[in-house]
């Protein structure tokens, strides 16, 4: 029985794997299946996630880790994250990348009508070409979830929520790809992980 460590870059990530292993039950406990323990980088840059990384390794060598960051960094290159991602040693997992952001990745749990709507915006703002950065996002992300801060769920965070996003991955159009939820959706499809009744 191996847990499975989360290298995530903020405390959003952090609430959310908090709230998902609460709903979550592990049955059948693989070397890459078993509760998630989630360990904040504090920053998702590629520098600040390797250290993450490796200070959590040397704590604890019988966890699997994992990566899990926003692609906006990468995609801008910011101190140099994408580069060194590239060149990265093969010792080092892939990452899991939020495209764009964990907001987004947020988005994917909620109504149609909210999801429709931030899609709209990020077209608009060509989010999907050029990322929006925190400053621009965040106040147009508060006007469809009021309630939304840093290191909280905008909602409770159910089974149903969940299905909902896991099902939404699938989708070809869907704009917001999530590794992390991939990962979780083929844990799921193969069993390792079951729901709570």
């Amino acid at each position: 029985m191996f847990p499975v460590t989360i290298i995530c870059e903020g405390s959003s990530e952090n609430a959310y794997l908090q709230s998902l292993n609460r709903i979550l039950r592990c049955t059948n406990y693989s070397w890459d299946v078993g509760p998630f323990i989630p360990r904040v980088a504090h920053q998702g840059y590629y520098g600040s996630v390797i250290a993450k990384l490796k200070e959590e390794q040397q704590r604890n060598r019988k966890s699997t880790f994992h990566v899990w960051v926003d692609r906006d960094i990468y995609i801008r290159n910011t101190k140099n994250s994408q580069t060194n991602y590239q060149q990265k040693p093969k010792n080092i997992p892939n990452f899991f990348f939020s495209t764009m952001n964990f907001e987004d990745f947020l988005m994917l749990h909620c109504k149609d009508s909210l999801l429709n709507e931030w899609i709209a915006i990020c077209v608009q703002h060509q989010h999907f070409n050029t990322p929006m950065t925190d400053a621009d996002y965040m106040p147009l992300y508060r006007s469809l979830l009021p309630n939304y801060k840093k290191g909280e769920l905008p909602f409770d965070l159910t089974k149903d929520r969940v299905t909902l996003m896991l099902d939404r991955l699938k989708r070809p159009k869907n704009p917001f790809a999530n590794d992390f939820g991939m990962f979780l959706s083929t844990a799921l499809t193969n069993g390792k992980i079951e729901f709570i009744a």
